[in-house]
């Protein structure tokens, strides 16, 4: 089944939700294509995504503004969103990712 595809799978796809995250902050217009197949491993993968958040913020512990900022950011990037793959939700989680990767530079 499926889910026992994604079960056996699960650290592919936490490398790929990963490498996503990174792509999306790191490289100028990758954000408009890797917000779709980033929103679907988010679904997939809550709780490593909750894991990699942290990780984030806990990059920017050293700098007690930049970190707030991840907080605050990680909060807002799935606000407004139903953990589904709605055109809808996909176009807000798009739009989302657009201000968090602006405000993570």
């Amino acid at each position: 089944s499926m889910n026992k595809h994604i079960y056996t799978h699960q650290n592919l796809l936490n490398s790929i939700l990963l490498q996503l995250l990174n792509l999306t902050l790191t490289i100028d217009g990758v954000h408009w294509v890797a917000s779709k197949p980033l929103f679907a491993l988010i679904i997939l993968s809550p709780k490593e995504f909750t894991n990699i958040q942290q990780l984030l913020i806990n990059s920017q512990a050293h700098d007690e503004v930049k970190a707030k900022k991840a907080v605050e950011m990680c909060s807002r990037l799935m606000e407004g969103i139903a953990p589904n793959l709605t055109t809808e939700n996909r176009d807000k989680f798009t739009s989302n990712v657009t201000i968090f990767r602006n405000e993570m530079k």
